[in-house]
């Protein structure tokens, strides 16, 4: 599966950066908390890491007189056998009259180079500048009509009040405007609860009466408790190394056999909040609603058995639009366009030619753990380097270009010891073939059965994938083998 740290770092950033906006443009600027608080984080009864949270008042300099929040992430993981310890910090400046973020600076792991990212926002568009390792790139996008666009963390600022508030905020994962809303409820003790979504998923979080930080809980049960600064940074032995080799996922109870033997696989799944429920795919996947998740039966599928039909051949009207270029599958590209035609050769079988750009794709990238934003199925070519959904979007890419609906699917495989979120693609082979799964980062197997579909779309579901996956629980309660 070749999955990364980058996706641990992402879902423990949504319980330490969540967003709770307050009302916009008040005559007078607040009173600012000043917060100086530290955070450890665990998962499974392991300490990974630590947090350390700060916001207060520029006094001097270009941006003296706004807010300011800070968030820096600390986490030790493995790699290897070897322990590993990597950083997010995130810094957002914010107008203490507007309550509109004004910049963001944040640095992402992304290998040995993190990824620098600036966000600039003016009356109707934010600015990005990203800088990484394929190198620097700017961006604008459009500030949408709708609720009031706020900065993230925003309740760390003022002291808590009650109530339930929609807002805007700038996803920097995937450089999108995203709605969402959030609750903050007084408590009988004094302390209040908050709860909602974020880039990276849901969250709920405790403050005590003064509003300052206790604990907090986000997805696949990742937490954060306060602790003073000593107890967060104190994570063990330099040679302790949480068993995180692969990331965080839905651990099971008993090995399951080599995937690429699992021919079915049923399964009961409960953490999950889709609104329109488990994907059911023809000849693929069987989902069955039980009490408080799916019971659902998944079958494997080879590209490899498909044939036909030729290339060129007519698309149905409810599908076209997979076949045509979007933001970031752009298959009009004339690098695409031209790498597509080197893949699939004089194939004119749209099977073989899937297929041909599935092992074309996982020679010509390398993997590269990256928390950062989406790509183009362009930049992703030119940089050479990728994560599993940059397999998948440059593939599905290609795949259009030659006229092939296709589509990514997010979810979760089997590796090791439980289910880990993956990213791959479906290509649709004609009425005969109907929808083929094909997992370009492992190309030349089969796409087995613990290949679980949560959420199918364009690239931006793999930041969908964070806002309906809780506490993950995959009880597999049979499999069968080839």
């Amino acid at each position: 599966m070749r999955l990364r740290h980058s996706q641990l770092i992402a879902r423990v950033l949504l319980i330490t950066a969540v967003c709770l906006p307050l009302p916009a443009c008040r005559a007078q600027a607040p009173k600012v908390i000043e917060r100086d608080e530290w955070a450890s984080v665990q998962f499974g009864g392991h300490r990974i890491g630590y947090a350390h949270f700060t916001t207060g008042s520029d006094t001097e300099g270009e941006r003296a007189g706004l807010m300011r929040m800070g968030i820096k992430v600390t986490l030790r993981l493995s790699e290897m056998g070897l322990a590993v310890e990597t950083e997010v910090t995130i810094t957002q400046w914010i107008d203490p009259r507007t309550r509109r973020p004004v910049r963001i600076e944040a640095y992402l792991p992304a290998g040995d180079q993190p990824t620098h990212k600036v966000i600039e926002f003016g009356k109707a568009e934010a600015t990005t500048t990203r800088a990484a390792y394929d190198g620097e790139r700017a961006a604008t996008v459009p500030i949408p009509d709708g609720p009031p666009l706020q900065g993230e963390l925003q309740f760390l600022l003022e002291p808590p009040k009650e109530g339930e508030t929609a807002f805007t905020f700038y996803n920097i994962m995937s450089d999108q405007f995203q709605q969402a809303t959030t609750k903050i409820a007084a408590q009988d003790d004094g302390q209040w609860s908050v709860s909602g979504t974020f880039s990276a998923g849901a969250y709920t979080m405790a403050l005590d009466k003064d509003g300052r930080f206790v604990q907090g809980t986000g997805l696949m049960g990742v937490r954060l408790v306060a602790a003073s600064e000593e107890e967060a940074r104190d994570l063990g032995t330099a040679d302790y190394l949480p068993p995180l080799e692969f990331g965080i996922g839905a651990k099971v109870d008993r090995p399951l056999p080599p995937p690429e033997r699992i021919r079915s696989l049923e399964a009961v799944i409960t953490g999950l909040e889709l609104p329109d429920g488990l994907p059911s795919i023809e000849g693929r996947q069987t989902p069955r609603n039980v009490d408080g998740g799916y019971d659902v039966e998944v079958t494997a599928d080879d590209v490899r058995r498909h044939q036909g039909p030729a290339l060129g051949f007519e698309v149905p009207d409810d599908l076209k639009a997979l076949a045509r270029s979007d933001r970031f599958l752009v298959s009009d590209d004339p690098a695409i366009v031209a790498a597509a035609k080197e893949a699939a050769g004089d194939k004119r079988d749209a099977s073989r030619a899937a297929e041909l750009l599935c092992a074309w794709v996982d020679r010509k990238l390398s993997f590269g753990g990256a928390l950062d934003s989406a790509r183009t199925a362009a930049e992703i070519l030119s940089s050479g380097r990728g994560v599993c959904r940059d397999y998948a979007a440059l593939y599905g890419a290609m795949a259009r270009s030659l006229g092939i609906p296709t589509r990514i699917c997010t979810g979760v495989v089997y590796a090791v010891d439980g289910f880990y979120l993956h990213s791959w693609a479906e290509s649709w082979l004609g009425p005969e073939n109907g929808w083929v799964p094909i997992d370009p980062t492992r190309s030349g197997r089969p796409v087995d059965a613990t290949h679980l579909t949560f959420i199918r779309g364009g690239v931006e579901s793999v930041w969908d994938v964070m806002q309906v996956v809780r506490d993950l629980s995959i009880d597999v309660r049979k499999v069968e083998t080839n």
